[in-house]
């Protein structure tokens, strides 16, 4: 946090005090207790960065379904949990876009008025926003020209995606291409998938290419709302000469109950934006790179993809795992104790429910893996059993946690049976593995191995595999932001597990080895499929004397 904040030159010191919260908090409970004073310092970074992370980019992508309330919530939560970073101007601007959808533009705009000076995030959206509304671009686009630190402005993405889209609405498509290609392409940090995603969709449609347009809002954009969805459409019409189907829709949305999208249609019907009708050949390479792209992630970049599917493989593995605890929890004399007794109270059964997970003779008769293998009488069954039963609550937590978002990441690309597949193959094999590696377990000081771990690091092992399969077929800066950020975990996961009691390192890398070697085979055998199908329908392609 501290090197990231350094490079991005911040100088307030409220920013660097989450990172100094964090830190003082791993020295404090470090001297009371080493072998615990990770869960601890890792507890406040949970709240005091994690979760209002998730708050405002939850509340960012409930503004794009226009549900106000739930994202004025988020907002909220962001600001209380981290109010260090212009997290409080934040439920500022979902309230003026609220106003906005209820067709109160005054006070709207005196809301937008009062943020837009500041130099926040939302302050740039309040800015972004006013521009809009007003409608003048020119002003816009002077302002940047005659700017002393323009590229400095422009590095922001949001400032830039506005500035794209005014060269758009003053007709100036080639500069606008040109901008785009020098500017959100050649960029390599600072930019979101959903920002360069957004200026794509805008580049598409001001240079008219209506089916780019339909593909993102049908797959990376797919949570806008309809009346958003709707104007770039007709946009990318008007851009392609449709002229008249362009205007009916624009018609139909100047009642629209989007504020901006009303008066952004009236707009459109008054000028229209440029027909794109002669492209150049630098403009038709950078449309044809954006498609190729496009074509590539939706096969390769998993993680900012937005799910499109049911997860049937995900959500029924998490629920074995939560069953199988269940059945932990009321296995042997706890449960009879649990299902007969009239003295315990419910807070007391539960307690005893708990510590019954974290007993090694229950963990053992319900099927736990014992190292070395000679102490067990049926050693292959138990490798299975071993990989669906948890050490406490905590262990479930982790790994129901790790599954559900790595696992529906992999489902998406991958379907419901592979992913299942490959889950149980890391999570099975990896245990297994760890029977014929010496540990230096003795049948005086044996290991009680359980745990689905190797099958979640597993999953993180399959996307890395697979990712690294995309960088080696095609560069592309997504897919490779992707690959760096599960490496960067997958380090983080290894230095903890060093440091922390109680943990198979070795079950760990050995399920995310596994995982890589099937995400590389999958990766391979897909890329062969495909360039054995495009061969076929060549030869099959009827040739024209």
């Amino acid at each position: 946090m501290v090197l990231s904040l350094l490079r991005h030159r911040v100088r307030s010191p409220l920013r660097y005090l989450p990172a100094i919260l964090v830190g003082g908090a791993l020295l404090f409970f470090y001297r009371r207790d080493a072998e615990t004073a990770g869960y601890y310092a890792g507890s406040v970074w949970f709240v005091l960065m994690f979760l209002p992370g998730v708050a405002s980019q939850t509340a960012n992508s409930l503004l794009g379904s226009r549900r106000f309330k739930e994202a004025y919530a988020m907002s909220w939560v962001a600001w209380i949990l981290h109010p260090y970073g212009g997290t409080r101007d934040q439920p500022r601007l979902v309230q003026a876009l609220s106003l906005l959808h209820q067709n109160r533009s005054e006070s709207a705009v005196e809301i937008l008025e009062s943020l837009c000076h500041k130099k926040t995030s939302s302050g740039r959206a309040a800015f972004v926003i006013l521009t809009r509304l007003r409608g003048d671009w020119q002003r816009f686009v002077d302002s940047i020209h005659r700017s002393p630190n323009a590229g400095q402005q422009l590095a922001d993405p949001l400032i830039s995606n506005i500035y794209l889209q005014a060269l758009g609405e003053l007709g100036q498509t080639e500069t606008l291409v040109q901008n785009f290609a020098h500017g959100m392409l050649k960029r390599k940090r600072g930019t979101s998938a959903v920002m360069l995603n957004i200026s794509r969709m805008k580049v598409a449609a001001f240079c008219g290419r209506t089916d780019l347009v339909a593909t993102m809002l049908d797959g990376t954009l797919g949570h806008f709302d309809s009346a958003t969805r709707r104007f770039w459409i007709a946009t990318a019409m008007q851009a392609a000469g449709r002229i008249d189907d362009a205007r009916s829709i624009f018609e139909e949305l100047q009642s629209s109950r989007d504020r901006q999208i009303a008066v952004s249609s009236s707009q459109r019907i008054v000028l229209p934006v440029r027909v794109a009708s002669h492209l150049s050949p630098e403009t038709s390479k950078v449309m044809d790179e954006i498609e190729e792209a496009l074509e590539h992630e939706s096969n390769f970049a998993l993680i900012s993809v937005p799910a499109t599917t049911t997860h049937v493989a995900t959500w029924g593995l998490a629920a074995v795992l939560v069953l199988v605890f269940l059945a932990e929890m009321l296995n042997g004399n706890v449960g009879r104790i649990v299902w007969e007794s009239t003295t315990l109270s419910s807070d007391e059964k539960l307690q005893l429910m708990i510590e019954n997970t974290m007993d090694n003779a229950n963990l053992i008769d319900m099927g736990a893996l014992v190292l070395p293998v000679s102490s067990n009488a049926d050693r292959y069954w138990r490798v299975f059993r071993a990989a669906f039963l948890h050490f406490g609550l905590l262990h479930l937590f982790m790994n129901v946690a790790g599954l559900i978002f790595f696992g529906r990441r992999l489902e998406e690309a991958w379907g419901a049976i592979t992913t299942c597949l490959a889950y149980l193959l890391c999570a099975i094999l990896s245990i297994y593995l760890l029977t014929v590696i010496p540990l230096g377990a003795t049948p005086d000081e044996p290991y009680v191995l359980v745990g689905a771990s190797g099958g979640v690091m597993g999953l993180i092992g399959c996307l890395l595999g697979y990712l690294g399969w995309g960088q080696l077929v095609r560069r592309n800066r997504l897919v490779a932001s992707e690959f760096n950020l599960l490496f960067l975990i997958i380090i983080f996961q290894m230095v903890f597990d060093q440091m922390t009691p109680n943990v198979s390192s070795e079950c760990h890398l050995l399920g995310m080895l596994i995982g890589v070697a099937c995400g590389f085979l999958v990766g391979m055998t897909r890329h062969q499929l495909a360039a054995w199908r495009r061969d076929s329908e060549q030869k099959l392609r009827p040739v024209s004397s």
